[in-house]
């Protein structure tokens, strides 16, 4: 498995939490929106507005999307950070993002090969393609333009592949 379960990710965001409620926000953020770290670190206090944050997406041609799926404690954690911060939530570098997470994986005791912070996004692609066994879920998800991309991500799950690609095919 080259990818984080749900029980991984929970197990980090644990040990985040003891060190710093921030780090441990930052992380739940990426899980459950499927975040790039440098997604996570664009946010700003006024992206968050009416149970909803706005992200600027990387990779997209429209840059901006809404994502209103925020679990309640957690949008009610960003809100509370957005009341506090004048411009971005997350004020740390990607490089520090990166050393914290793994340092907090390695202390939950997670594989080495799985401490990058881009794990997390794999993880959450697994979680939606095992609840949903749709390619297109994954893929509006993560936002991606093209479902080539969202396949990358299963590539850690042969089976979840080849389903994905048949259920593709039509005669």
């Amino acid at each position: 498995m080259t990818y984080l379960t749900q029980e991984e990710t929970a197990q980090i965001i644990a040990v985040a939490r003891k060190y710093n409620q921030t780090h441990a926000l930052a992380i739940a953020v990426a899980f459950c929106l499927g975040l790039r770290v440098s997604e996570v670190l664009g946010i700003k206090s006024k992206d968050i507005f009416d149970g909803r944050i706005s992200v600027k997406r990387l990779k997209r041609k429209d840059k901006f999307c809404t994502l209103q799926a925020i679990p309640p404690a957690m949008l009610e954690e960003l809100t509370e950070l957005a009341k506090q911060a004048d411009g971005k939530l997350f004020t740390f570098s990607r490089q520090y993002a990166d050393l914290f997470f793994k340092r907090y994986s390695k202390e939950a005791g997670i594989h080495p090969r799985l401490r990058h912070f881009h794990s997390l996004r794999h993880g959450i692609a697994m979680k939606i393609w095992d609840e949903t066994k749709s390619l297109s879920a994954v893929q509006g998800w993560l936002g991606h333009k093209s479902a080539a991309s969202s396949l990358i991500y299963l590539a850690e799950n042969d089976t979840a592949k080849a389903s994905a690609v048949a259920a593709g095919i039509k005669f």
